[in-house]
């Protein structure tokens, strides 16, 4: 499959209305999705680069989607 930018992360963060919060190094994004909390964090400057495979599957179970091509059906209603 085509490969997710981190850009696309954040929009999805952004849409489950998880709060953000900048360190030096790192955004998180934390809050209630779905009934659950969750905690994403991304490092700064990584805006414009593709996700790891393992770590978009982390990612992907982290926010709470099932599966892969859950998060890239609410990617694209988005």
């Amino acid at each position: 499959m085509a490969t997710v930018k981190f850009r696309h992360l954040i929009s999805v963060c952004e849409a489950l209305d998880l709060k953000s919060k900048e360190t030096k190094s790192c955004l998180i994004f934390e809050g209630t999705a779905n009934g659950q909390y969750r905690k994403v964090v991304i490092h700064l400057h990584s805006e414009g680069r593709d996700i790891a495979t393992g770590t978009f599957h982390k990612y992907v179970k982290d926010l709470g989607f099932t599966s892969e091509d859950d998060f890239r059906t609410f990617l694209d209603s988005i």
